[in-house]
């Protein structure tokens, strides 16, 4: 079962382009980003072996990736934690947040920070567009542990990996209790 949070606020995905993508499409030329080449299952690595399909699309501006990388190195060993918000799927602020495990395996944001983000997100009319923790010693993509925590399953889950600490990487996933949903993303330079 899901946790129940406080507050769930729903991502809206209708600005959100729909693509299925092939392994052509993918890219990691900026050195931060990783798309998964089979599209339809992760293989012997899953901890889940679920369905995966890579079905949205996400423009992250670069300085947000940045920051979320620059974080996670930060708090390494442990994992870091934090939320992004914004209108019309565009990023307009992250929010470093505490993680109160202070853990190298598993995250838990403040609930204080987390009802001061929420007070900030409505009080501007913004949606909560994802969370994002890291992996310092795994790859991105979410662990069992993860799945059983999600509180948003309306929000994208990015994971940043530090499993090459020379070459962090970040992905973007949906996830559901009985799916996971890797969503394209794409580093952008930043909007004006």
């Amino acid at each position: 079962m899901l946790n129940d949070p406080v507050a769930i606020w729903p991502l809206s995905l209708s600005s959100v382009r729909l693509k299925k993508i092939s392994p052509q499409d993918c890219s990691s030329s900026i050195g931060i980003v990783d798309c998964r080449l089979d599209a339809n299952t992760h293989g012997d690595g899953c901890p889940t072996n679920r369905k995966c399909d890579m079905v949205n699309l996400f423009n992250l501006e670069k300085k947000y990736a940045d920051d979320m990388v620059a974080h996670a190195r930060t708090e390494a060993p442990n994992e870091c934690c934090g939320i992004l918000a914004g209108k019309d799927e565009r990023v307009i602020k992250l929010y470093r947040t505490t993680n109160t495990e202070h853990s190298p395996y598993r995250y838990k944001i403040d609930p204080v920070q987390m009802l001061a983000i929420y007070e900030e997100i409505q009080k501007n009319k913004w949606k909560l567009l994802g969370v994002y923790h890291s992996h310092t010693h795994t790859e991105a993509y979410p662990s069992a542990t993860d799945i059983k925590s999600i509180v948003f399953p309306e929000s994208i889950y990015f994971i940043v990996s530090l499993s090459n600490p020379d070459q962090a990487i970040i992905r973007g996933f949906h996830i559901t209790e009985d799916n996971i949903s890797e969503v394209e993303l794409r580093i952008i330079e930043t909007q004006r």
